[in-house]
């Protein structure tokens, strides 16, 4: 996670990584070795709940974002092959859903799905209303076994609005050798390594 203010420059090199970079809040001109993209980003927080800027970029690339407003953005790595040209996601580019009912309802924006492409990383932001649940039921991800199960680690990073607010996350094994609950506030970001037979919910 990058907080830049108008006017800094962030510069990295992607080395053996693909990475998206998800604008949340703020504008920016973005640049990789062979692409430019001058003057994107719409929303101003993340709480507007419309689909971000993005940027996808290869491993081998480097990425250089200027930040023309006040800007947030999530940095997203994985292991890259270089399979897949630099390319901006544009709002219009991802699909937005509703998934769940009544308390486990929430809004997705599919910002890199798996059927889009990528080597390995897969984003998705979710709208959660306070109160409800965002992962639920209780899943794991330590087996590919499509279209049931994909083997996955997986980051997030909060936003709770109110700031003052907290989530709760648990991940437990059937057999309670493992069985965990973390709380989390604004900003904090986890990290979930799936262990075997882990299940998770939020």
């Amino acid at each position: 996670m990058y907080s830049l203010k108008t006017g800094q420059v962030l510069i990295k090199d992607t080395m053996d990584q693909e990475v998206c970079i998800v604008l949340l809040s703020g504008k920016a001109n973005v640049s990789t070795k062979n692409e430019r993209w001058e003057d994107i980003g719409k929303r101003m927080s993340v709480f507007e709940k419309i689909p971000p800027y993005s940027i996808y970029v290869p491993f081998e690339d480097q990425y250089k974002v200027e930040a023309i407003t006040d800007l947030e953005i999530a940095v997203c790595l994985a292991p890259g092959k270089g399979t897949y040209p630099a390319r901006l996601i544009a709002p219009e580019d991802v699909a937005v859903e509703m998934r769940g009912a009544g308390n486990i309802e929430r809004k997705i924006h599919n910002i890199l799905p798996e059927q889009k492409p990528a080597d390995s990383l897969l984003v998705v932001e979710v709208f959660t209303p306070e109160g409800n649940w965002s992962s639920y039921p209780p899943h794991k991800h330590d087996q590919d076994n499509l279209p049931h199960e994909s083997y996955l680690e997986e980051t997030y990073y909060h936003k709770v609005n109110p700031g003052h607010g907290f989530a709760v996350q648990r991940v437990y094994t059937d057999d309670r050798s493992l069985d965990e609950t973390l709380t989390f506030k604004n900003g904090d970001v986890v990290l979930v390594p799936h262990h075997r037979g882990m299940k998770s919910t939020i």
